[in-house]
Formats: C-alpha cells, sequence, structure tokens
C-alpha cells in the first residue's frame, strides 16, 4: 500500500520555495494516486514530443523509427516530420476536444504556449496504454522504454519514460510495470529564478525518486545524484 500521505509530505518538504512542483502518481492495481498541484500548468519542454507521438501514431501512417526516435532520441528532425504530418492547431484541438489540459507548439523551448498539466500528461498516459488506438504505440513504448536520457526521477533500468528539459525546467513522465500493474509517475519542477541552476532542479528530482523508492514503490537507479541538503 502506499503511505499516501506521508509520501505526499515528504515530497512537498524538498521543494525549495523558489521551484514548483507539479506531480501525478497512479497505481493501476492498488487505484491509489498521489496529487501535488496536478491540475495547475507547467512547461512541457520535450514532453511535447511525446504527445505528438501518441496522436500521430494513432491518426496517421508513419515510420515507427519516426515514433521511436523523436521519444527515444528526442530527435528534432523525427519530430518535425511528425509535426508535418499533425500539425501543431489540430493537434490543440484535438487536445482540448478530449478535455486534456495541454498545450503544445512545435517550438517545444517555448515556455508559454507549450504548456500542460500533470493531470492531463495522465490522460495521455491513459491513451498510450487503454486508448482504443493501443496497438499503434509499440515504437513509442518502445522508446520510453530505451530513453537515451537518464535525467529525472533516476529509478532504475525498468523505469520507461519521457524526459523535458530547458533552463528552468525538469520535467520526467512514465511508469514501471509491477507484478500486479504498472506505477506511472508524472513530474514537472519549474522555476522562474534566473539564478537557480538547472543542475538543482535534477537534484530535486533524483531527491524526489529516492522517496518514492524509500515508500517500497520503485527500486531507484545506481546512477543518481549524491542526496541534496536543503
Amino acid at each position: 500500500m502506499i503511505r499516501k500521505e506521508r509520501l505526499r509530505e515528504e515530497i512537498l518538504a524538498v521543494i525549495p520555495g523558489n521551484m514548483r512542483l507539479g506531480f501525478y502518481l497512479y497505481d493501476t492495481h492498488s487505484k491509489q494516486s498521489i496529487g501535488i498541484n496536478e491540475h495547475e500548468w507547467f512547461p512541457l519542454a520535450s514532453i511535447t514530443k511525446w504527445i505528438t507521438s501518441i496522436f500521430v501514431a494513432a491518426h496517421h501512417t508513419v515510420e515507427e523509427d519516426e515514433l521511436f526516435s523523436a521519444v527515444s532520441e528526442h530527435s528534432g528532425s523525427a519530430y518535425g516530420k511528425l509535426c508535418e504530418k499533425l500539425p501543431e492547431n489540430t493537434l490543440n484541438e484535438r487536445l482540448k476536444g478530449l478535455e486534456i489540459d495541454c498545450r503544445v507548439t512545435s517550438e517545444n523551448d517555448d515556455t508559454i504556449h507549450n504548456c500542460g498539466t500533470p493531470a492531463g500528461l495522465f490522460k495521455v498516459m491513459n491513451l498510450l496504454f487503454f486508448g482504443p488506438d493501443q496497438e499503434k504505440m509499440t515504437a513509442i513504448i518502445e522508446g520510453m522504454k530505451l530513453q537515451t536520457d537518464p535525467d529525472g526521477f533516476r529509478f532504475n533500468g525498468h523505469w520507461n519514460h519521457m524526459t523535458g528539459g530547458l533552463a528552468g525546467v525538469c520535467n520526467d513522465v512514465g511508469y514501471v510495470k509491477t507484478e500486479e500493474g504498472e506505477v506511472m509517475v508524472i513530474g514537472l519542477l519549474h522555476t522562474n529564478d534566473e539564478t537557480v541552476e538547472w543542475e538543482s532542479l535534477e537534484k530535486v528530482m533524483n531527491r524526489i525518486g529516492e522517496l518514492i523508492s524509500e515508500a517500497n514503490l520503485l527500486p531507484l537507479s545506481e546512477t543518481k545524484y549524491n542526496r541534496l541538503q536543503i
């Protein structure tokens, strides 16, 4: 069982005052969830490549290599080809129609127009796993399994995820398969303080990953930053 309230309090305790966290965790077996600012909007950075890949796969004929590369390698050229198939205006209309609180732009470094909520990303995750087009999502799931960017929570090799980082932005979205089902974890960390180095955001995300692992939810990678002193 998830130590729901205690874990939530522990996570909140490691967030510095000049940072803002959006977080959502859901265990498909126990049906338990933990939310922090899950309906607030945050910059998405490269997470938008993951969103775009899912909707392109569902509605268009596309090379699986393009889907895989856009997710696993954050490939700009692959992402550009996906955007040609599904322009941002059309994608945003579909997101709005599905009541998914995300807005995307082909310029994934746009922190104003490329944004979303943890709750919105959870809906996208549900489309990936439980939507009517899930048989078309194999390349995206493989891209998450073979993610080349380890930044974020830094769970072990079974952590299948997509990352997104910019100056002031550190995001990690993914899932771990357990014996009983999946644990989905969404983390969006943002600061407007220009004096904060990106590595400080990464260390906070890593510490959140440690807390989740210490709650016996997910194993932790051996590759991680030293524990952050707050």
